[in-house]
């Protein structure tokens, strides 16, 4: 996920911003991985941890296993 984020920075660096680069260092400690979305001009932040984020709107994503 953050080979994919730095792909994403390098194709369009002027998608991060001094306030989104402060949440990355903020949370880069207890994240595993991190990742922009939107279709430009503004999006979310997603975090992926195996814990908690304060204030962070929790989603449960599971993958069925046969």
């Amino acid at each position: 996920m953050r080979a994919g984020f730095e792909a994403q920075v390098a194709m369009f660096p002027h998608m991060l911003n001094e306030r989104v680069l402060a949440l990355i260092d903020e949370y880069r400690a207890r994240a595993l991985g991190w990742k922009l979305s939107g279709a430009g001009g503004g999006g979310y932040l997603i975090l992926v941890s195996d814990t908690p984020i304060p204030n962070a709107v929790r989603v449960i994503a599971r993958r069925e296993h046969e």
